[in-house]
């Protein structure tokens, strides 16, 4: 073998001594930090334990929570309501209401239903002012006579003074309460023909003057009282001979279909109103069948000084263009629902939403589909006689 060959076989047997020294060296190290057991050799067949992952949480946990809820029952409108307009109302209400995803309470959804001839049978004004003619109960002095047009004004009065000292209980047969019944009724009837439902509320409002405010509120609740479920018409003649008897209208109703609409209005989160053309006292009272917060009923309410009530009316008025002057002033923005009849006009095309009108006049049928507005024939159609 030649020198080089036999110094190259050195080298690799001394490299190979060093490389097994190392390896002994850090199996040493090893043993010493690692006590027996603790881990297994390259070689070995036992393989470490695997560590348990975490469990996930599903992220369809809770979703089918919520789909296993209870669900609320879907609201059902019973009664005489049309079909379309039934399926409307109950689709607003469940849209609209509590229930839905986008409720909001700050800004709930508003209904607003007029009172008189709508929403009940029968006028509250017109039977207030039936009783306070047939009782002679108005505070009768010079500015009440002025308040009657011509020649109306004149025929009350010289009746007034014929009966008013004789005892209540002769009235009925005495020509000159006869007279004055049948002259004041059509003082009503003529401005209500010829200057609308408007001036003809506000009158009636204006002839309450001099009623001390707990005074009228009670004689008010009297009247609802005995009037309530009771719709008639009564004929007035000046005389038993009198040929023209002008036709006169008295009595309230409630409306089943409306008190239920009301409940559920309510229960589902809408912001409940109502309007009438009637005084305010009798408004609140009626409402107040229906569950109505009596701070959300508008009527025609007249100025109380000192506790009586003035000839000054307060605005808004809620009769004709009025009543979209009270939304706005005292709601801020359109309604969601209303309901009203052929007066009530102005406050239907008053913004945008779902718009009933409670008519039977064919004309108004074509109008109302023009504008997208539902037809009710409705329950409080003024009582034919």
């Amino acid at each position: 073998m030649s020198p080089a060959k036999i110094i190259a076989a050195i080298l690799v047997l001394s490299a190979a001594a060093t490389l097994h020294s190392d390896i002994a060296t850090g199996r040493a190290a090893i043993a010493e930090d690692f006590p027996a057991g603790k881990i297994s050799d390259a070689s070995s067949e036992t393989t470490p334990p695997r560590r348990r992952a975490p469990r996930r949480r599903s992220r369809y946990k809770n979703r089918a929570k919520k789909s296993q809820a209870p669900r609320k029952p879907r609201v059902e409108l019973s009664g005489r309501w049309r079909d379309e307009t039934r399926k409307a109302l109950e689709g607003l209400i469940a849209s609209r209401g509590n229930q839905s995803e986008d409720f909001d309470e700050a800004r709930r959804p508003i209904a607003i239903l007029i009172l008189d001839d709508v929403s009940i049978l029968g006028s509250v004004a017109e039977t207030a002012f039936y009783h306070l003619v047939t009782d002679a109960a108005f505070k009768f002095d010079d500015f009440f006579w002025k308040r009657l047009p011509p020649p109306y004004d004149r025929r009350a009065l010289a009746g007034y003074n014929g009966f008013s000292r004789d005892p209540q209980v002769i009235w009925p047969k005495n020509p000159y309460y006869q007279a004055y019944r049948k002259a004041l009724f059509s003082a009503y009837q003529d401005i209500c023909r010829r200057e609308g439902r408007r001036t003809c509320g506000l009158w009636l409002s204006k002839l309450l003057a001099g009623f001390k405010e707990g005074e009228w509120a009670q004689y008010m609740k009297d009247v609802i009282t005995k009037e309530m479920g009771s719709l008639k018409w009564e004929s007035v003649r000046q005389s038993p001979e009198d040929e023209t008897p002008i036709r006169v209208r008295h009595g309230i109703a409630l409306i089943p279909e409306i008190e239920e609409l009301c409940g559920a209005l309510t229960k589902n989160g809408f912001d409940l109103w109502i309007l009438s053309a009637s005084n305010a006292w009798g408004a609140q009272l009626l409402a107040d069948y229906y569950k109505v917060d009596p701070s959300r009923v508008v009527g025609v309410r007249p100025r109380v000084r000192s506790g009586v009530l003035q000839e000054e009316i307060i605005n808004p008025v809620p009769v004709g263009s009025g009543e979209a002057e009270a939304v706005t002033l005292l709601m801020g923005r359109a309604p969601d629902l209303a309901l009203g009849g052929e007066h009530d006009r102005p406050l239907l095309e008053y913004g945008e939403g779902l718009r009933v009108l409670f008519s039977e006049e064919a004309r108004s049928h074509q109008d109302a589909s023009r504008r997208g507005w539902l037809i009710e024939p409705g329950f409080a159609e003024s009582w034919k006689p």
